[in-house]
């Protein structure tokens, strides 16, 4: 049996301080963002298609096309984040969210609607794949009980994000129209990037502290 030293190393560690682990935190926060604004954005834009007069057929092409994009990048998102790092990755997640911000807010033609939506698509991609990826790696020396619930805990809250978003949509559409859809995610745009930012920070100082005890004990 195992003796009380281990057991006591075996129990699973307080779900409160996994929550609180930055690295926790920034994964989550772009997973759950990501999703966010993905289904804000995707679940409004048939409104926004036939409001504006354009046909059904339209509408469903512009989905069509966000679907695409979205699922496409998984065959190359993981081979980016090996080249260039979560990081990178995650930044180009953010800046394809603002790209389409801006196509979306620049004419309310068909081809806006639907590049406005594959950038929306391949955002969301990069930037679940980058989330998911930093909570992997984050959690790879922990206990398989600890990974577990870190991963769980992610999951519901990416998806009671996205629920809040895909429900946010018709309101706020309906309310002030699709040029708030698009001015609404930039804040949370805003909150992704910061969360990315401070964790390259966390990394580059610990970095700098590596390389500095190497030399002094060199």
């Amino acid at each position: 049996g195992l003796t009380a030293a281990a057991a006591a190393s075996a129990s699973p560690t307080p779900l409160t301080l996994l929550l609180r682990r930055p690295q926790f935190l920034v994964a989550a926060t772009n997973s759950a963002l990501a999703a966010g604004m993905m289904m804000f954005v995707m679940t409004s834009s048939p409104l926004a298609v036939v409001g504006c007069g354009l046909s059904v057929g339209v509408a469903a092409s512009v989905i069509q096309w966000h679907l695409l994009a979205m699922y496409v990048p998984g065959f190359f998102s993981g081979r980016l984040i090996a080249r260039w790092g979560v990081g990178p990755v995650l930044g180009l997640g953010a800046g394809l969210f603002g790209l389409g911000c801006a196509v979306a807010l620049a004419g309310a033609a068909p081809f806006n609607f639907g590049l406005a939506l594959m950038l929306n698509g391949a955002a969301w991609n990069f930037m679940f794949v980058g989330g998911s990826t930093l909570l992997t790696q984050s959690f790879a020396a922990d206990s398989p009980a600890d990974r577990a619930r870190a991963q769980a805990a992610n999951e519901f809250i990416t998806a009671a994000v996205a629920a809040i978003g895909s429900l946010l949509a018709g309101v706020v559409y309906n309310a002030w129209g699709w040029s708030a859809i698009q001015l609404g995610v930039l804040p949370l745009l805003g909150l992704a990037a910061a969360a990315t930012l401070y964790w390259a920070t966390l990394q580059r100082r610990l970095a700098i502290e590596t390389a500095g005890r190497q030399i002094a004990n060199a």
